[in-house]
């Protein structure tokens, strides 16, 4: 049986001390997107503020809130020619939306977009409309075909794709699933070949995301109760990187055929993980696979997962890994709050050393203001007036998004001061840092702070 997560960062929160967040929770960020045409043109998605995103590689950041882009971002993708600067672009944001006022809490269309660089945004119709899109994936040969893939809990799930940059969809051929499309990965080196995973089965597309096969039958012989896939590797399109969870925890698997047969790579007992990328280690073409799970432990195989290298990393915690494209070797890392009350709180760092030591690069304190967008847009309508009345989106009165946060010289030896370094809440944005300093300033008392980590770290965890 899992444990519901979300239940135990509220019961952790509330033993440290209540804060008032959007939408009552912490902001958790779940993804990053580098330009791929622009790579000083990165965003950080979050759970419930949602997009910050940054034109000149991290030294300035603005918002974009949740309430003109969704409740619960998830990914977000710019399409359209890869000539245009990004402000010309189709901007796309998916995940879940909620509804506010009389009906209060409903979901609300899953996939958002803007044709003005982020300052105006409107749900997408059409086939997608009230789905839950969870990932969104541009074809960099041709930036204007966009694949999604729908993970909702109560209507049957497929994957779409779009050939006019997100302004219109088809359903590919999978568009009967009953159960949710979780994640989905491009192979780097042959854009036209996607896999996705369903609850049990494997799917592969050789087009692009029109169509699809299915895989996965006897490919290993434990018990599934979720998939994942994680990284195609850059040489070869036909080797994948996935995951099978299940009661006895998350296991690495690759198939170096397409699906025709897989290996077992890492077994870590009782953890799971999210955070797998493949990482260039030299100019012949060696190649590192780095895992890393939700307490900071990272796992390191330089021989393509024959043999791993276990490590305690300087980050709290590995939510998401991304390889920097501006530096080789280069790493980006999302840090979960959740269990942030153990470190000084950071969004997004970066490391040079294969995650054993990062660097604060975002904290959400480092917002410099909202997008700066004309009078008349929802930006200054609605984003900037929650950043200057100082309200939730729940309507209670003194949130401040990116209020300052202070963090507590005695409360854990080890943590950072204030004034270490970039990144750790002290910003230089409208409040400072971003009301998230009670999770890190205290730690519930004796046994409460042991079972919140032992619920948090536990062998299941409820299907989000």
């Amino acid at each position: 049986m899992r444990v519901n997560v979300g239940l135990v960062c509220f019961f952790v929160s509330f033993c440290a001390a209540s804060s008032a967040y959007a939408h009552g929770g912490q902001p958790v960020p779940r993804s990053l997107y580098v330009d791929p045409f622009d790579h000083n043109m990165q965003t950080l998605v979050s759970s419930d503020l949602g997009l910050h995103t940054s034109p000149d590689g991290g030294e300035t950041w603005h918002w974009i809130c949740e309430d003109i882009v969704g409740f619960d971002v998830r990914d977000f993708a710019l399409a359209g020619s890869g000539e245009l600067p990004a402000s010309e672009r189709v901007w796309l944001s998916g995940g879940v939306g909620i509804t506010q006022g009389e009906a209060a809490g409903e979901y609300v269309d899953g996939l958002y977009l803007s044709e003005d660089g982020g300052c105006n945004w409107s749900p997408v119709g059409g086939i997608l409309a009230g789905q839950w899109v969870g990932v969104i994936s541009v074809d960099p040969a041709q930036p204007e075909v966009v694949v999604v893939a729908t993970r909702h809990i109560n209507l049957p799930n497929g994957v779409a794709y779009s050939e006019d940059s997100g302004r219109t969809w088809q359903w590919s051929n999978i568009d009967s699933e009953d159960r949710e499309l979780k994640s989905m990965v491009r192979a780097p080196g042959n854009s036209a070949v996607l896999y996705a995973s369903a609850t049990q089965k494997l799917l592969r597309s050789e087009d692009g995301g029109r169509t699809w096969e299915s895989f996965f039958e006897e490919l290993v012989e434990e018990e599934v109760d979720e998939l994942d896939v994680h990284m195609v590797d850059p040489e070869d399109a036909d080797v994948l990187y996935f995951s099978v969870f299940s009661a006895v925890g998350r296991h690495l698997y690759v198939t170096r055929d397409a699906g025709l047969s897989a290996q077992k790579l890492l077994e870590p007992s009782g953890r799971d993980f999210q955070a797998v990328t493949i990482l260039s280690t030299d100019d012949d073409g060696g190649r590192m696979i780095l895992v890393g799970d939700a307490f900071g432990t990272g796992f390191i195989s330089t021989d393509l997962g024959q043999s791993w290298e276990e490590f305690l990393s300087s980050v709290v915690s590995f939510d998401c890994l991304r390889g920097d494209p501006t530096v080789e070797g280069g790493l980006f890392v999302c840090s979960n709050p959740f269990v942030q009350f153990l470190q000084p709180i950071f969004a997004l760092g970066k490391s040079a050393d294969d995650g054993r030591n990062v660097t604060p690069y975002f904290a959400y304190g480092d917002t410099d203001d909202y997008l700066q967008c004309g009078d008349d847009s929802q930006i200054m309508e609605v984003c900037a007036a929650l950043m200057e009345v100082g309200e939730d989106v729940g309507g209670d009165t003194g949130f401040d998004p990116f209020g300052d946060v202070g963090v507590d010289a005695g409360s854990d030896a080890g943590q950072m001061p204030a004034d270490a370094g970039p990144g750790l809440g002290v910003g230089s944005g409208p409040g400072g840092g971003c009301g998230c300093a009670t999770p890190t300033q205290r730690r519930p008392a004796g046994g409460l702070w042991l079972l919140a980590l032992l619920l948090a770290g536990g062998l299941a965890r409820r299907r989000s």
